[in-house]
């Protein structure tokens, strides 16, 4: 929330919070398969920054996915990530 002013440290910040979900999963070949990713994933969260509402829902979706993970509801988290994901590719897809 408090990178949101800065492309660079949102993007940042963005990366962090999937790594550390890779490796609170403690399957270490998750993150073997995140980690060579993470240049390309720079490029992908930073194309959508600029779009209006672009940080704001990736925020909300990170907190209710962390909430998620925090109640241990499998169901709910799934239904986050999902819902980030479709929200993240409709960006992509409105980036000029």
């Amino acid at each position: 929330q408090e990178h949101a002013g800065s492309l660079e440290k949102w993007s940042s910040a963005d990366l962090d919070f999937h790594l550390a979900i890779a490796r609170a999963t403690q399957n270490p070949f998750y993150v073997i398969l995140l980690e060579p990713l993470v240049g390309y994933l720079y490029g992908v969260i930073a194309e959508p920054y600029n779009l209006p509402g672009a940080t704001e829902h990736g925020l909300e979706s990170h907190l209710e996915l962390l909430q998620a993970i925090k109640t241990h509801d499998a169901d709910r988290a799934y239904r986050a990530i999902i819902a980030h994901l479709e929200d993240s590719e409709s960006r992509l897809g409105t980036y000029p």
